[in-house]
């Protein structure tokens, strides 16, 4: 009789009852046993009796202000050195940008401020993975909240997987992967098994065949399932918050906010700090780093000049919107929504667009056009506060790509890639759009997509031109039906997984969310999700442990 060896797994941010029972099913037939939970207090988790009641946990607020953990039994910050700080002195931009999402006052937090908060947060959390000797990180998202990047990074520099759930393109479909430089891996692997097993047949799920067919139509039919991810929030919640809502939206936005404090205030809370922003700074008597408390006063007084600053921008794009000259070759550069994970850190050093467009500018032929489409959320109201555009920002787009051209961010995206010669992008959803539309793409991030057919991954201009002499290639049907199974064959629907996140957010946060009545499951069936997604997160692991680990069983 073979015993199970015991592993020892930090979980981030698994707050929801699934996410209790696969824990719980883990530690039952794989060994996994907790040994931290970061995420609010136990005790306060929609799960009665949670797996995580009795084991440290480590407070989602504290953790993204580099406060040490109240809960952890004799822990030590660990001392730094230089090999330690040249191993992350290699992130240090990506998790700079990352800070800046979380900061409503960038000017206080200059880089002094910035590198010893950095800093902390990695002795912290060398000092945890020193103490704990965790095998495994379980997330229940990739990283992008700046400590969970630190997380991340000392799993890396250990070998350690850090597995999470990740998703793709197609509703629902989403796949264990524990590499931001390399998520399409899984991918590769299965394409290798289907080669060698030479199937003969290739039957591809319909519910993937359709939804790619559904991409060659027109964009309303098209359109990305997230973007009525709102509608998981029901008609209870907008009736119970109906008066302030209307009030609220018929207001100005500046006013908004004012409305908003006066709302807190009422509440007692207006000089409470929040846990969803910092505000690092470098401390003065003792020289010590520090995060300073940051209220609601404080934040939505960032929040007006943000609004100001981008009615301003809006004002300046609009009047430097051109319509496409479908006589000129072009390419067609789609922005993504910023700040998300999409491009910090998926990213990597492509989050700042300058990079991208000064390879464009260098590799593309002198006659063709490029044209920047702004993500629409960019400017839709309301204007949320860490909002990065100004007017400085696409000056200094057209400084380092004099030809840039910008469109209107409601033009309709397929349109553009069909007349496009290729489609650039840090990464994003129209990459995957212009693939199903037989356009090839332009990609300089980091996606679970790298590895199909029609995607060429650029890092230099040496790469784009490189791609520039493959545009005239037609995909090719039969190696895109083969990636087509290959992402089934590794995916699984987490619909029910997908919703109960969402909604268990929102009853977290204070708001009525809707049930999840049209998942009502039979107990077996629930049985079924929680091992089909302990199952998947065990090959994610037992993968990620052959590739680093070569010859380990």
């Amino acid at each position: 009789m073979t015993t199970t060896k015991t592993k020892n797994v930090i979980y981030l941010l698994t707050f929801t009852k699934l996410w209790d029972d696969v824990a719980r099913h883990l530690q039952r037939a794989q060994g996994w046993n907790p040994v931290l939970f970061v995420g609010e207090d136990p005790h306060t988790l929609p799960t009665e009796r949670s797996i995580f009641h009795d084991i440290p946990f480590y407070n989602t607020g504290d953790a993204r202000r580099a406060t040490l953990p109240k809960h952890v039994a004799n822990f030590e910050r660990y001392s730094l050195d230089a090999p330690l700080l040249d191993y992350y002195a290699n992130n240090q931009s990506i998790a700079y940008e990352l800070m800046t999402r979380f900061i409503p006052n960038a000017e206080k937090s200059g880089y002094d401020a910035r590198r010893v908060y950095y800093w902390e947060l990695i002795r912290i959390w060398e000092g945890l993975f020193q103490s704990l000797r965790p095998d495994i990180v379980a997330a229940a998202s990739f990283p992008h909240r700046i400590f969970d990047y630190i997380i991340y990074l000392s799993c890396e520099r250990r070998k350690i997987p850090y597995i999470s759930i990740e998703y793709t393109s197609f509703p629902y479909i989403s796949y264990p992967s524990t590499s931001i430089s390399d998520m399409s891996a899984p991918f590769r692997s299965a394409l290798l098994d289907i080669d060698n097993n030479k199937n003969e047949s290739i039957d591809v799920d319909p519910k993937i065949y359709n939804y790619m067919e559904k991409l060659k139509n027109s964009y309303s039919e098209g359109k990305p399932k997230y973007y009525s991810l709102g509608s998981y929030f029901n008609s209870k919640n907008q009736k119970r918050n109906s008066i302030w809502n209307s009030v609220s939206s018929a207001l100005p936005q500046e006013l908004q906010v004012l409305w908003r404090l006066a709302r807190v205030t009422i509440r007692g809370q207006l000089l409470k700090p929040l846990d969803t922003v910092i505000q690092p700074v470098q401390g003065i008597k003792k020289m010590t780093p520090r995060t300073e408390p940051v209220t609601s006063l404080a934040v939505e007084f960032a929040h007006i000049k943000t609004i100001q600053r981008i009615r301003r921008t809006v004002s300046w794009y609009r009047d430097q919107i051109e319509t496409v000259d479908k006589n000129t070759p072009f390419i067609y550069f789609s922005a993504n929504f910023q700040p998300e994970r999409s491009t910090v850190p998926d990213a990597g050093y492509f989050h700042d667009y300058q990079l991208i467009l000064n390879i464009l500018e260098q590799a593309t032929p002198k006659h063709w056009n490029v044209y920047y489409k702004e993500h629409p959320h960019s400017f839709h109201r309301p204007i949320k506060r860490d909002n990065p555009r100004s007017i400085r920002f696409y000056k200094r787009l057209q400084s380092v790509c004099p030809r840039l051209r910008f469109l209107a961010p409601t033009s309709d995206p397929f349109e553009l890639i069909d007349n496009a010669e290729a489609v650039a992008l840090a990464r994003g959803t129209a990459a995957w759009e212009a693939v199903a539309r037989g356009k090839q793409v332009l990609s300089f991030g980091n996606a679970w997509y790298d590895c199909c057919p029609g995607i060429h991954k650029v890092r230099s201009v040496e790469d784009c031109v490189a791609a520039y002499r493959k545009l005239d290639k037609k995909i090719d049907d039969a190696e895109l039906k083969l990636f087509l199974l290959a992402v089934e064959n590794v995916g699984s629907n987490f619909e029910y997984y997908t919703k109960e996140l969402v909604n268990t957010r929102a009853r977290m946060g204070g708001r009525a969310a809707e049930s999840l009545e049209d998942l009502v499951l039979e107990q077996d069936e629930y049985d079924k999700i929680v091992n089909d997604m302990s199952r998947q997160l065990v090959v994610g692991v037992d993968r990620h442990m052959r590739e680093k680990h070569p010859g380990r069983s």
